[in-house]
């Protein structure tokens, strides 16, 4: 994987807020209503390193590859971190609509 959490100082304390720094941008993501874990720092890495590599990805495609069941959640979470993210609507050979993501 190619983020590395960062230690965060905040005053005297130690943030929680997780912080990644890829090879190319630090990404800060905010912190989560649950207690005990960070919600979707791991998969937004994976989908990140994903379309750094030029590649696109569709809801489905996140969900077979990287077991992501809402990829406009973590898209989302990468654009408030920073990351232009752009989205265009695809037709699938069923005539449905997906949006496909690249950067």
């Amino acid at each position: 994987m190619l983020g590395t959490e960062l230690p965060r100082q905040r005053g005297l304390a130690t943030s929680t807020l997780p912080v990644f720094m890829t090879e190319q941008l630090t990404l800060e993501f905010k912190p989560t209503h649950h207690p005990k874990r960070e919600i979707g720092v791991g998969q937004n890495l994976q989908i990140l390193n994903h379309l750094q590599e030029g590649k696109s990805l569709t809801p489905l495609e996140a969900l077979s590859q990287y077991g992501v069941f809402r990829l406009a959640a973590r898209i989302h979470d990468l654009r408030d971190a920073g990351v232009e993210v752009k989205c265009e609507k695809v037709e699938l050979s069923n005539g449905k609509s997906v949006a496909r993501y690249s950067l």
